[in-house]
């Protein structure tokens, strides 16, 4: 074998062992996202739902959220909902909707996360679905809706 076409095939191992690398880590770094972005969810929401307190929505959501939805408009959605739905009683495992990694929030590319999860109620179930955004370190979140598994759109905060 000569010397060139055993440098094109070293080349060639060094550049699929660098790609394989690469996108090993852009794994390792989604998944870290997604990991999370799920533990957000888990600690985050289900109080929401024990209190229907709209107080606690505040501290974690994106300020855009709060301007289009201020607290006595979300409280009083929050109040149709526990009429509704009842005590909250448990939020099965989360799913993912999506990801982009290329959402724009003020001008800057942030990640956008849209998780569901179905929740059991005193009165019956409702899907939460919530979209989750990073413009810092931290998620936010940018909208809550509740539905009730019939399908009817129950709230979109």
């Amino acid at each position: 074998m000569n010397k060139t076409v055993l440098g094109v095939i070293v080349a060639i191992a060094v550049v699929c062992t660098g790609g394989t690398w690469m996108m090993s880590v852009g794994l390792r770094s989604a998944k870290k996202v997604s990991d999370e972005a799920f533990k957000f969810v888990n600690q985050e929401i289900p109080p929401i739902l024990q209190s229907w307190d709209a107080k606690r929505v505040t501290p974690i959501a994106h300020p855009e959220l709060i301007r289009n939805n201020p607290e006595p408009q979300t409280q009083k959605v929050f109040n149709e909902l526990k009429a509704k739905l009842g005590d909250f009683k448990s939020i099965g495992s989360w799913r993912t909707l999506g990801f982009n990694p290329n959402f724009q929030v003020d001008g800057k590319k942030t990640i956008a996360a849209n998780l569901e999860g179905e929740a059991s109620f005193s009165k019956g179930t409702a899907y939460v679905e919530v979209t989750l955004i990073r413009p810092g370190k931290t998620w936010q979140l940018a909208k809550l809706f509740v539905r009730d598994v019939a399908g009817m759109r129950t709230s979109d905060k």
